[in-house]
């Protein structure tokens, strides 16, 4: 890590230490995007008047991107939590219980006085990740296709990379954060898994058979993609990736929805997620 020292005619002096990522470590502390490639980051020291200090991080890959480190620490956030905060990935076929099961481990914790948020694939899809059809409702028609997110492998991407940057920052602001997508594509978990410190993204692969899915089938989607109405669906004509390291995998079809989520709740209590 090179020192560096940076003199500003305006009045200030930024003094800092540059790196290279990816570095062994530090990825906690540097808060930095998977971007499949490596950032150069500058860890500064802005000196201002009257004297404050407040430490700041410039991506040289776009030096306009700034990165503010906050006087309250997510430390001190856990701390008034009593518990750490934390991504739950819950991933799996549509219909195999995700959601269902998820909604349950955030009813539990709850009970047990847990600061949690869970979100939901199909709920994002109202706001943040929305479609392109409903974007026109509100939009121009271009910035609706621009913006949009359909169901193929470019836009899923995209759909995980967004929803993956949100987990993030509610891990931490010291929230165990549960979210429930189907997230076919290995390399995409993994991405979000490398935004995280080590140890902050739990996988959870709820490994429901592809033929129970189908016999649930609770939207009538598989009877559509069967029916050639929905393409690219997950299952049918589009793969899924199971995990290969998940930290927990579920039995989707064999147990109840309600054992699932005390697995979970053991699992997280047993890795020391919910404090004491």
């Amino acid at each position: 890590m090179g020192k560096l020292g940076i003199y500003l005619p305006s009045g200030g002096n930024l003094l800092g230490a540059v790196g290279i990522y990816p570095a062994a470590g530090g990825r906690d502390r540097w808060r930095l995007p998977a971007t499949g490639g490596f950032a150069i980051m500058i860890r500064l020291m802005v000196f201002t008047l009257p004297i404050f200090l407040l430490p700041v991080q410039i991506a040289m890959s776009d030096p306009q991107v700034v990165w503010h480190q906050h006087s309250v620490t997510r430390q001190q956030r856990e701390s008034l939590n009593g518990h750490r905060g934390c991504v739950v990935w819950f991933t799996g076929l549509s219909g195999s219980g995700k959601s269902t099961v998820a909604n349950l481990v955030v009813e539990k914790l709850h009970a047990a006085a847990v600061h949690t948020y869970l979100l939901d694939g199909d709920n994002v899809r109202h706001g943040l990740n929305a479609t392109p059809k409903m974007l026109a409702e509100r939009h121009e028609e271009s910035f609706a296709t621009r913006f949009g997110l359909g169901f193929g492998a470019e836009d899923r991407e995209e759909n995980i990379r967004r929803v993956g940057a949100v987990a993030q920052l509610f891990c931490d602001a010291g929230l165990v954060t549960l979210t429930a997508f189907v997230s076919p594509y290995r390399r995409d978990r993994d991405a979000v898994r490398s935004m995280l410190a080590d140890g902050d993204f739990v996988e959870v692969f709820v490994d429901t058979p592809l033929e129970v899915c189908e016999a649930r089938d609770p939207k009538g989607l598989y009877k559509q993609a069967r029916a050639g109405a929905i393409k690219n669906f997950t299952g049918i004509d589009d793969p899924y990736e199971a995990p290969s390291e998940a930290e927990l995998v579920l039995p989707g079809g064999d147990l109840p929805a309600e054992e699932l989520a005390d697995k979970v709740v053991e699992y997280l209590r047993g890795a020391g997620k919910l404090g004491k």
